[in-house]
Order: C-alpha cells, then structure tokens, then sequence
C-alpha cells in the first residue's frame, strides 16, 4: 500500500495541533500519555471511570491528590502509576480528556 505524503503527514498534523493546546512546559507526547491511560479508562468497564467528560478540573485535582498519597494508602493502583508524572504532565493529561 502506497500512501501519499498528505495521508502519511495526517497522524503527526493531528498530534501537533494538539500539542498546540496544552500548557506551557507540557510534555511533547501527551498523546502517548493519555494513550497509557486509555489502557483501563477507554473501555466502558464498570469499576473503572472514563476519563473522557469530566472538567478539567476535576481530573488534575484527582491526578494530584493521587501523587500526594502514600502508594500504598489505597487499593487503587493510580498513586504508584502517577509518580512519574511532573505537574506539566498531569496538567496535560486533565486537559487532554477533560471538558472545559
């Protein structure tokens, strides 16, 4: 299959505007993060929020209240999977699924 340089550019067109509309100092590859996230969060699991919807708001505020607890606090695993995450990153990821 033989696609031509506009079908081959469109991925990176579409990653780069929206790149465009994330913090300042946020991650170039939030795609990639949000794609790590829609592992658990993407498919309509009972137990599990879709993360898509919610404000904005609402998810940093969870993401950071997430990185603040001990690992171990919860049965969740969410607290050990964000600590490798900076502020610019949760920042990113609560634009990217989250409604103004």
């Amino acid at each position: 299959m033989n696609l031509s340089t506009p079908a081959r550019a469109l991925p990176w067109l579409l990653l780069s505007a929206a790149a465009g509309a994330q913090p300042q100092g946020a991650p170039a590859n939030v795609a990639v993060l949000a794609g790590t996230c829609m592992t658990c969060h993407g498919p309509p699991h009972g137990a599990i929020p879709r993360l898509q919807g919610q404000s904005a708001e609402r998810l940093l505020a969870r993401l950071r209240a997430f990185k603040a607890e001990p690992p171990s606090a919860r049965a969740t695993v969410m607290p050990l999977l964000v600590q490798g995450y900076t502020d610019a990153d949760l920042q990113a990821l609560a634009q990217w699924f989250g409604t103004p």
